[in-house]
């Protein structure tokens, strides 16, 4: 959600998001009405810009952004899913490396873990099981990154993520949920290098 910018790019690339290797990479879509709204909106801000002339004012870059993360580890009951300490933490160093060219920091917060082998198989974006799974364990307010790993077991999604201009509609519903196997060296081939994780919370 802390990527409040317009992203006209990466949610037409989102559109283009195709089946890989047996996966589809992304579950993001963007609605016709959504686009003419964040289009809108980009238009009202570029004019205010012009209209105050801060084509003049010279640009100065931001100072570094720390984003908090919580990740919440959902496991089968048969132990599936059940990623180390370690291996969020490799995520979490992968996605700074991935976004060194940014302003954006990432530091791990917390992590805790909870057996639900249907949130685990079966939470997929507009949901009742990730709706549930996320008024159980999301944490923290606009600025806090959640982060669910699951199996999704019933279909071949990768990950998704919350659109930022969704928060305020919908703000436990906030986050990126992406497949456990995708982390650095999981055991998914061709996406075990973290991201699948640095992509969705580019939509975030």
């Amino acid at each position: 959600m802390l990527f409040t910018a317009l992203f006209a790019l990466t949610a037409a690339a989102s559109a283009l998001a195709a089946p890989f290797a047996n996966y589809t990479r992304c579950g993001n879509a963007i609605s016709s009405d959504e686009l003419r709204a964040v289009e809108a909106q980009f238009a009202v801000d570029s004019a205010a810009a012009l209209a105050n002339d801060e084509s003049r004012i010279p640009i100065t870059f931001p100072q570094r952004r720390t984003v908090h993360v919580v990740w919440h580890v959902i496991q089968d009951t048969n132990g599936e899913g059940a990623i180390s300490d370690d291996g969020v933490k490799q995520s979490i160093s992968a996605m700074n490396k991935h976004y060194s060219g940014s302003t954006f920091n990432f530091i791990l917060d917390k992590i805790d873990r909870t057996t639900n082998s249907n949130w685990f198989k079966s939470a997929t974006s507009g949901s009742s099981l990730q709706t549930a799974m996320k008024k159980a364990l999301h944490t923290g307010d606009a600025k806090v990154l959640n982060v669910y790993t699951v199996g999704f077991k019933s279909s071949s999604l990768l990950g998704y993520a919350t659109w930022p201009w969704d928060y305020s509609k919908n703000p436990v519903d906030d986050g990126v949920v992406i497949l456990y196997s995708s982390i650095p060296g999981g055991s998914t081939p061709n996406f075990n290098e973290g991201k699948t994780l640095t992509h969705e919370v580019g939509h975030w």
